[in-house]
């Protein structure tokens, strides 16, 4: 009887039939308590992180109930989702107004580039007609269609023609106003 109540207080004690001690169980189930709450706490950081951002911007005091939490982070997500489907959308208009913008450069350009030749073709043949020898480099800039065909402010003729009497007349809008007669006053200082 001594025997079998020593090894109840033995087993009690967490010893087994031998007298070893068996500590084995006790320890996992601490091990188990331990993680399981460790878990708990990081799990509870997150939701009072998440309760910082979802009331971040405002007055509000962040919610301290799980439930709670998540409604309004949803709420936020929604929201977010709905600005970024405006901003796409923004973008997308921003993105077909720059193609419309750049398609009418280039036409513009385009345009350029055939006005500047017609006046080069105008200007030959005025030159033609005058008699009025353009320099080489105008000739040369009139031909390839890279400049106005004149370095000389747009009259097209060259600096002998002048000392000649071959200047060509103004156009008739300078000098044509009463604002162009008005006389010049000082600058200002």
């Amino acid at each position: 009887a001594a025997a079998a109540v020593a090894a109840a207080a033995g087993a009690a004690a967490g010893t087994g039939a031998g007298g070893a001690e068996t500590s084995a169980p006790p320890q996992r189930a601490e091990k188990k308590a331990k993680r399981e709450k460790a878990r708990r706490d990081r799990l509870n950081d997150k939701f009072a992180d998440l309760a910082k951002l979802c009331v971040e911007g405002t007055d509000a005091a962040p919610a301290t109930d799980k439930g709670t939490i998540v409604s309004s982070a949803s709420n936020v997500i929604l929201a977010l989702r709905r600005e970024l489907s405006e901003a796409r959308a923004g973008a997308e208009g921003a993105r077909a107004l720059i193609a419309e913008l750049k398609a009418e450069k280039n036409e513009l350009r385009e345009e350029k580039a055939l006005l500047r030749q017609q006046l080069a073709e105008v200007q030959r043949s005025l030159a033609a007609k005058k008699g009025v020898e353009l320099s080489s480099r105008q000739a040369a800039r009139a031909g390839d269609g890279t400049g106005d065909g004149c370095s000389d402010g747009g009259v097209g003729v060259t600096p002998g023609a002048y000392a000649t009497g071959q200047v060509p007349a103004l156009p008739p809008v300078f000098g044509s106003s009463p604002a162009d007669k008005a006389p010049l006053r000082p600058p200002l200082a």
